[in-house]
């Protein structure tokens, strides 16, 4: 090199053309995007990590151990649909129908299930730490053993729901009062 001159990198990127949307996917003969009808779908494990499925017809699909972390689900269908173990961390499920739901053990934490349909699903050890459930329906619903610490309840329908060892600490009940620690099974 020449005294006193300068070396400057120069850098090409032959990258492909940076977009805000996601890329396509598709599983199982299911297109994974807003409004699409894949019912009865095996997804089992997908990662659907903050996609967008708002208005999707996901009927009796099987999501068990997928990772939905915050992911747009916002009004989707996932009635009879099997989530067992799923992670739904963050998740967007304002006005989300889940009748008839299986989410044994699924991680809800934080996310948003405001005027979500749960009627007679299955919460049994489910994470709902931080969840807003307002005005959701939880009619017959099982909650045995789920953690509710911290979640908004207001406005909730818990008729017929099943409560055993469900722990309500922190949360705010249907009625709008704050639950004391140690409210297991009932808000105190």
């Amino acid at each position: 090199m020449l005294k006193n001159q300068r070396f400057i990198p120069v850098f090409l990127f032959l990258l492909a053309p940076l977009v805000s949307a996601q890329e396509e996917l598709e599983i199982n003969d299911c297109p994974i995007e807003p409004e699409t009808i894949c019912i009865g779908t095996l997804l089992e494990r997908a990662d659907l990590r903050e996609r967008n499925l708002s208005g999707a017809n996901f009927s009796r699909v099987t999501l068990n151990r997928a990772n939905l972390g915050q992911a747009n689900l916002s009004g989707i269908i996932l009635d009879n649909a099997m989530l067992n173990r799923a992670q739904l961390a963050e998740a967007n499920l304002r006005e989300a129908n889940l009748r008839s739901t299986s989410l044994v053990r699924a991680n809800l934490a934080e996310a948003n299930l405001a005027g979500a349909d749960l009627t007679g699903a299955d919460l049994t050890m489910a994470n709902l730490a931080e969840a807003n459930l307002s005005g959701a329906n939880l009619t017959g619903a099982k909650l045995n053993g789920a953690n509710l610490a911290e979640a908004n309840l207001t406005g909730v329908t818990l008729t017929g729901a099943s409560l055993v060892r469900t722990n309500f600490t922190g949360a705010w009940w249907h009625d709008g009062r704050r639950c004391q620690n140690g409210s297991y099974g009932e808000c105190r």
